[in-house]
């Protein structure tokens, strides 16, 4: 087992945001049938585009705050769910 970890001048956060963008081309490089991994030679060829730090940092902020966001707006779903069942199930017993 494999972790990917950034370099100098390089966001860890920004490299999750950018493989996740990324999956599909990435996924293509997976070998394997019992579970997916990619050979180091195909991650150590894969080319990311790097702003700089400053952007990097400004990308990820911005990223995280609606990544938050929609973990509210779900939970939220789930808790609107949770009182309509609950009033359904008192009004039509």
């Amino acid at each position: 087992m494999g972790a990917i970890r950034a370099q100098k001048g390089v966001d860890q956060s920004f490299l999750y945001f950018f493989f996740i963008k990324n999956e599909n081309n990435w996924s293509r490089l997976s070998v394997g049938s019992t579970f997916s991994a990619i050979r180091r030679n195909n991650l150590d060829n894969f080319e990311i585009p790097l702003p700089s730090l400053k952007a990097q940092k400004q990308i990820v902020a911005k990223l995280s705050a609606v990544q938050e966001y929609k973990k509210r707006l779900l939970e939220q779903k789930g808790q609107l769910k949770e009182l309509f069942d609950s009033a359904l199930h008192e009004s039509i017993a």
